[in-house]
C-alpha cells in the first residue's frame, strides 16, 4: 500500500516545520522519540477536555482516511 498524496504532503509540511535530527516524524519537545510521559501529560488530558472518552492512542490508527 502507498501513502495517499494528501498524507505525504501533510507529513512533508510537518517535517519541514518540525525537523528531527533523529529522523522521527513526531518527536518529543526536547527531541527524540515520544515517550510514555507524552501519553500521561499530553494525550490523556486532551480527550477528557473534549468529551471524547474513551479514546486510546491505538484508536487513532482507525481514523485514517483512505483515498
Amino acid at each position: 500500500m502507498t501513502i495517499p498524496g494528501f498524507l505525504a504532503e501533510a507529513m512533508g509540511e510537518h517535517i519541514g516545520r518540525y525537523p528531527s535530527k533523529d529522523g522521527h516524524i513526531f518527536s518529543a519537545a526536547e527531541g527524540g522519540p515520544i515517550r510514555k510521559t507524552f501519553i500521561r501529560r499530553e494525550f490523556k488530558p486532551a480527550p477528557k477536555a473534549s468529551d471524547l472518552l474513551p479514546l486510546r492512542v491505538h484508536d487513532l490508527r482507525h481514523t485514517a482516511r483512505v483515498s
